[in-house]
């Protein structure tokens, strides 16, 4: 009987070990994506306020995460998806469920600035709209300054 898990084990690996690659090869795209848009940033005086917020998610998917903001601070919202990605939006929504802002063009890397009227918490969705081999992987990363 071990001997039949062992075997079982075995042939999970192979199968696991290839799905392990390929996400490890879109981390590495998403990562190469962020740090090229930290750059950009810190040359305009950001710095990283949050994130990466990552996932994966098929055509037509959502998914949202909950970001603290603060006013007196100027917020620029990135998405960035993986290279099967061709379009993905991006809207950040207040607690009372308003859209206060979005980038929905047609490309796949939205960016959003926010520049927030209080203290208070809003919601990031990332909306996978085209997506060739599903899932696609996605990340979000927030940048603020005074």
């Amino acid at each position: 009987m071990w001997k039949m898990g062992a075997a079982a084990m075995a042939a999970f690996a192979c199968i696991a070990l290839p799905a392990a690659a390929q996400t490890s090869e879109y981390r590495q795209q998403l990562d190469q994506q962020l740090q090229k848009s930290r750059e950009l940033f810190q040359q305009q005086g950001y710095t990283i306020a949050a994130g990466p917020f990552t996932g994966a998610l098929a055509a037509g998917g959502k998914e949202r995460f909950t970001l603290p903001v603060q006013s007196g601070y100027s917020y620029k919202i990135l998405g960035i998806c993986d290279n099967d990605c061709s379009d993905v939006d991006l809207r950040i929504f207040n607690m009372n469920g308003q859209n206060i802002g979005e980038d929905v063009t047609n490309d796949d890397v939205p960016l959003v600035d926010l520049q927030p009227t209080g203290n208070g918490t809003v919601q990031l969705e990332a909306n996978m709209i085209t997506c060739s081999a599903a899932p696609c992987y996605h990340a979000i990363e927030v940048y603020w300054k005074r």
